[in-house]
Formats: C-alpha cells, sequence, structure tokens
C-alpha cells in the first residue's frame, strides 16, 4: 500500500526515487549492516557529540548486538550526512531499525533497533544539527522507499530529541503518538548531597543495611573494586556471567552464559568499550570472590546501569543492594555530577527505593502526513496492537495457573 495519492503522483511523475535524497545540504542514505561497518569511525566521532548519549547506539556496542541477535539480515540503518563542500562531508545522525509489518494492515513500520539488552532507542544526532538532521529524516520517512511510518522504543521525553520530533512533526502535521509512558528510576549526582542515602533508605532501613554489611564480613574481608581497563574488564564481564549463570536466570534458562552468541556478544562489547573507557564493572567480593557483580556503560558523567547480578547464597546480606549503594556513594563522593539510568522498567523495588529521581520515557509512534488518512489512525492500530498483546499475555497467565 502507498503512503498517499500525492506520493503516488508524485512517483509517477518524477520516475524512481533515488537512494539519497538531498535536504538542503543534508543528505540520507540506508545502509544495512555492512554498511554500517564501513562507516564506523564516523559513526564513532559521531557517537561522541551526539545531543542525547545513547551507549546502545554506539557501534561498539550496536554492532556486536546486531550480529548477535539478528545477525544482520534485517537491520538497516538511516544516515544523515551534512556536506560541507570542500571540506567534505560529516555524519549528523544514525536511525537503526527493522521495517516489519506491524499492524493488521499492509503497512511496513520503521522499529527503531531495540533488543533485551537495549533500554534506549534515541538516535546519535549531532548536537550542532539536531533541527537539520530530524528534517532530513523525516524528508526521508515521507519519501516512496521508507518505511510508512517510524516507531521509537524507550525514547527520553525531557530530552532535546524528543523535542525536536515534536515540534517537527507539528510543522509537517506528522501525527505523533505515545505508548507505554512510565519513569524510570535515575540517579542524578548533581541534586544531591552526602544524605542522599539516608534520605532515600529512611533511617531504619539504612541500620539495617549496615548490620548485613557487618554479618557479611563475618564470612572474609569485604571490599569493593571497580575494572576499567581492557583485561580487567573482561575478568568481571566472566565473574558477571558466572554469577548470572548461577541464580535465578540460570534456572530459567534466560542467563547470556547459556548462549554462546549472547555470550560472545557480551564480550565483545565489553572489549570494544573498554577501549575507549566507556566500561567498568563494580564488584563487591569477600576474600576475594565476588558475591555482586555489576555492569555501566557509558561516556564522562553519562552512565546506564546495564546489568548486575549477584551470589545467592549470600541473598541473606542483600549483597546487590550493598554494592549498588557503594556506587552511588562513591559518585556522590567525586563530586562529579555523575548520573546513572538504571535500565529498569517499572516495579523493581531495589532500584526505585535507592534512586529516587525518575526520568520519562515512552515509545513514540511518528506517521507521516503522506500516510494520508491512515495518519490519523496509525496511533490507535498501534494501542490496539498493544491491547491485544496484553490480553494474550493475561490469557497464558490463567491458563499456566490453572
Amino acid at each position: 500500500m502507498r503512503k498517499g495519492t500525492d506520493r503516488a503522483a508524485k512517483a509517477a511523475s518524477a520516475g524512481a526515487r533515488p537512494e539519497r535524497a538531498e535536504v538542503a545540504r543534508f543528505v540520507t542514505e540506508t545502509v544495512d549492516r555492512e554498511g554500517l561497518v564501513r562507516i564506523r569511525d564516523a559513526w564513532k566521532a559521531l557517537a561522541g557529540r551526539a545531543a542525547e548519549p545513547n551507549v546502545f547506539y554506539d557501534p561498539d556496542f550496536a554492532l556486536p548486538a546486531i550480529e548477535g541477535l539478528v545477525a544482520g539480515a534485517a537491520i538497516r540503518a538511516l544516515l544523515v550526512w551534512c556536506d560541507d563542500g570542500p571540506s567534505g562531508r560529516r555524519l549528523t545522525g544514525v536511525f537503526p531499525f527493522i521495517a516489519k509489518r506491524r499492524w493488521s494492515v499492509p503497512l511496513s513500520v520503521g522499529e527503531a533497533f531495540i533488543h533485551p539488552y537495549a533500554m534506549s532507542s534515541a538516535p546519535l544526532v549531532d548536537r550542532q544539527a539536531v533541527p537539520e538532521t530530524v528534517a532530513a529524516f523525516l524528508d526521508w520517512l515521507e519519501g516512496d522507499t521508507s518505511p510508512a511510518a517510524w516507531l521509537f522504543r524507550f525514547l527520553p521525553e525531557d530530552g532535546s530529541l524528543h523535542a525536536a520530533f515534536v515540534d517537527a512533526a507539528g510543522l509537517r502535521k506528522a501525527a505523533l503518538s505515545r505508548h507505554g509512558a512510565y519513569h524510570r528510576a535515575v540517579f542524578d549526582g548533581g541534586s544531591v548531597d552526602e544524605r542522599y542515602l539516608d534520605v532515600a533508605l529512611g533511617s531504619k532501613r539504612r541500620k539495617e543495611y549496615r548490620r548485613l554489611r557487618r554479618r557479611l564480613a563475618d564470612h572474609g574481608e569485604v571490599t569493593v573494586t571497580r575494572a576499567e581497563a581492557p583485561d580487567t574488564v573482561a575478568a568481571g564481564i566472566d565473574a558477571f556471567l558466572a554469577l548470572e549463570a548461577a541464580g535465578w536466570k540460570g534456572a530459567r534458562g534466560t542467563a547470556a552464559a547459556l548462549s554462546p552468541e549472547i555470550a560472545r556478544m557480551f564480550k565483545a562489547i565489553a572489549a570494544g568499550l573498554a577501549a575507549s573507557g566507556q566500561i567498568r564493572v563494580d564488584a563487591l567480593t569477600v576474600d576475594g570472590k565476588p558475591v555482586a557483580v555489576a555492569v555501566s556503560c557509558g561516556e564522562g558523567t553519562d552512565w546506564w546501569f546495564w546489568k548486575i547480578a549477584y551470589d545467592e547464597d549470600f541473598a541473606t546480606y542483600s549483597p546487590g543492594v550493598q554494592l549498588v549503594a557503594e556506587i552511588t556513594q562513591a559518585a556522590i563522593a567525586a563530586r562529579d555530577d555523575e548520573t546513572y539510568d538504571s535500565c529498569a522498567l517499572p516495579g523493581i523495588p531495589m532500584i526505585e527505593r535507592l534512586w529516587r529521581q525518575r526520568r520519562p520515557y515512552a515509545d513514540v509512534l511518528i506517521a507521516p502526513a503522506t500516510l494520508g488518512g491512515l495518519r490519523g489512525m496509525a496511533g490507535r492500530l498501534e494501542t490496539w496492537r498493544r491491547r491485544m498483546e496484553w490480553l494474550a499475555k493475561r490469557a497464558l497467565s490463567a491458563i499456566g495457573k490453572r
């Protein structure tokens, strides 16, 4: 199905639309996995100057994830380039996606690349060219060779990108709808003081955790370590994978170490990010044995609290809570305004008690004006799909309880 009669007429009169379309000095290009590999250096440079940092779209994270999870078969990416004339061209936008038939109508939706190990699909957009890059993206979305609509998953709603999409969609009369909105626990070191944990936990619970720490010390010397160098990060990732596999995720068959492809992906991500100082592995140890391991990814002061695992033999002493409290206190003491995104969905008591600040997230669907009469229906179709998924899960849960 075409996106609208205006588009069909334009295509018929102008002939086939080229893969690249010029928008002022900005040009769009659609590439596959191999194309992404070819522009890796430009992509990495863009990640460092992005308006909203997103480590999950850094090439050192995204390429191993593509290889480990989708084998590159269906992945595409819209690239936006700024043609600077004699000085060459500069990459200003990377929008990875998979085109799918998402609704019960013959329309392709570009789903921003997301997977169980990533918690944001905010595209990488040059902070010096946000309006121009967003305009180029929407021009492409209105074209004949693009998906009919676009869905961002876990898009932060308090940043410059969300605001730019809202503004541009309004100017173009595109329909923008929100789905699955929620507030995620975060830690913002720039807005707290040394009393933060005492206030967040309350004096009674804080006292209890101190008591548990003393009891944990009965088993040996308790230390907290941080690995950032490539060799120590690799050892830390091995410790994390082992702890996760020995715990409840291993029992359920969902631990990363149980899948050779996923374990390989974890190690490749860690190695790539460690080479540029973008990963840290914190561990709580007893006589040198890890009893809790947390993996954070990011850069500068912006970090994502990616993964945590603990030794269930020590569960009585709340080692995971102890480790997160140590990480939090270290960030406060450093006074460098570090922020941590918890990467957690709502309803995780441990992290929500410790990190009381919140960041708004939502899935954002953009239906361009070229969809014509279907533009207004896109949001309703997405709501209907989610309702059907919820009902199906509820039915399966009810069957399982019989």
